[in-house]
């Protein structure tokens, strides 16, 4: 796994829009001065609609991860490249762009502006962590004679196997949490584990989209397609947080899911969504009064069957 020590934003004129150093002292400002020059004259390389001729630098013993948008470019200072942080790089471009995309044209060069990209990219930073949710895997390259593993980082390893949890790993080691997270890292540095960062979200928002459906036909059974729609969209309209929209049936649907996944943890994930369906049974309570709930409650029984276990080791369940 990449150490993140600096990432940037810059416009396609080479102007620097965000930067946030993590790494103090550690990152020269000549380095950085000359990263952001450079990638004024890399535009020209770089195009937003193929494939970018340069998405790599090496320089001063770091490597310049370099991503392009449609309006900006993004850059990661890291001490060597991995897919989770091409990623996570790819994510930030997108949503600075989805932030400040239609201000951009009109900018009038104050950076202040683009502040509030601090929060998200912190939070996105964090999200990228390995967390006692996740669930690794053995990585792409496998596992060979030749490599030697230390007894401790084995101890963890020999537990990997694409369904256990980073929690049950350690519980399974006898060592807390914190140490199996420890020892993941170094694995994943030496690639012998991938961690997906996005799947265990996205394994949690696709069991709320089936009780979803599931509650919506139950009432389209009851009150007819065009009631249940209506209903649908005054829920929609009140819950009033983007991540969910109306899909034909009526039914509902996840409004990117990639970019719900590095924004939240799974628990926030299903607290959201929980409280979706407390906004679906508030719409249509007044029309069917204690059946609403009743329906809702059948609903949560089947989810507790189904996924319960699953979400539980998530930590997404009962919270």
């Amino acid at each position: 796994m990449a150490k993140v020590y600096a990432m940037f934003i810059v416009s396609r004129d080479g102007i620097p829009l965000f930067t946030r150093n993590l790494a103090g002292g550690k990152i020269h400002p000549d380095l950085v001065t000359s990263f952001l020059t450079a990638m004024g004259s890399f535009m020209s390389e770089i195009s937003p609609t193929s494939a970018p001729a340069l998405r790599r630098v090496e320089a001063q013993g770091f490597t310049i991860m370099i991503e392009a948008g449609e309006q900006v470019f993004g850059a990661l200072l890291v001490d060597k490249e991995d897919t989770m942080a091409r990623e996570y790089l790819r994510a930030m471009v997108v949503e600075f762009e989805r932030m400040f995309g239609d201000r951009l044209s009109s900018w009038d060069g104050d950076v202040s502006l683009f502040e509030t990209f601090g929060g998200i990219c912190d939070r996105m930073m964090s999200i990228i962590a390995i967390g006692p949710y996740h669930i690794p895997r053995l990585g792409s390259g496998g596992l060979s004679d030749r490599i030697v593993v230390p007894r401790d980082l084995w101890s963890v390893l020999r537990l990997v196997d694409g369904r256990r949890t980073v929690a049950e790993i350690a519980d399974e080691a006898g060592i807390d949490v914190g140490e199996a997270i420890r020892r993941l890292r170094r694995l994943a540095e030496e690639g012998l584990v991938d961690v997906p960062i996005t799947e265990p979200v996205e394994k949690v928002a696709r069991a709320y989209l089936e009780a979803f459906n599931s509650y919506l036909s139950l009432l389209r059974e009851l009150v007819g397609a065009s009631i249940a729609a209506s209903g649908l969209r005054k829920a929609v309209s009140k819950w009033d947080l983007g991540w969910l929209a109306e899909s034909p049936g009526p039914g509902v649907e996840a409004r990117e899911l990639n970019r719900l996944a590095w924004l939240h943890t799974p628990g926030e994930v299903s607290d959201m969504f929980r409280s979706f369906l407390e906004a679906l049974h508030d719409a249509f309570r007044p029309l069917l009064g204690a059946l609403a709930g009743d329906l809702r409650a059948r609903v949560e029984a089947e989810m507790e069957e189904e996924h319960g276990e699953e979400l539980r080791r998530l930590g997404a369940w009962g919270r």
